[in-house]
């Protein structure tokens, strides 16, 4: 019979906390939402309100800015999480990263992109609220599109 060797609380990952992901969220929302937000802002700006016009030029900007936010946040969290550091800019000021599950080698790109293609799946099925507080009451923290895809967050040393 093999015997493995016990894994002590040393080994285990320091999972990162909710509040930690929140606030990298938010930094993260603000870099990629921020920029087509002001965007959006000079266009209107430079277009005007026309008065001869029967629609809202302000919606339609505002629905092309959410569009192109749908858009590229995916693939800046996919870019960002396959990267070795396995950090976007948020992850990276509060000190978390993405991992694989298990061997916490760096998620590598198909997983990240399949990570980012699953959260927004789940944010176009209304499944994102569930998704978003699922690591308050997960014993390793994971939301479900970690768990879909094999990866956990965790606190980073350096």
């Amino acid at each position: 019979m093999l015997a493995y060797p016990m894994a002590t609380v040393d080994d285990l990952p320091e999972y990162a906390s909710w509040g930690a992901r929140f606030r990298a969220k938010l930094l993260d929302a603000l870099i990629v939402v921020g920029p087509l937000f002001v965007l959006a802002l000079v266009i209107l700006a430079v277009v005007g309100p026309d008065d001869d016009q029967t629609t809202d030029d302000g919606a339609a900007y505002g629905a092309l800015a959410g569009l192109a936010a749908i858009i590229a946040a995916p693939f800046y969290f996919a870019i960002m999480h396959g990267r070795p550091r396995g950090q976007t800019v948020g992850k990276r000021a509060v000190g978390i990263a993405v991992r694989r599950d298990g061997s916490l080698e760096p998620l590598g790109y198909g997983r990240a992109f399949g990570r980012a293609f699953i959260t927004l799946v789940f944010l176009l099925i209304y499944v994102w609220i569930l998704d978003f507080l699922w690591p308050l009451w997960d014993k390793r923290k994971q939301t479900l599109h970690d768990k879909v895809v094999g990866s956990i967050v965790v606190r980073m040393d350096d």
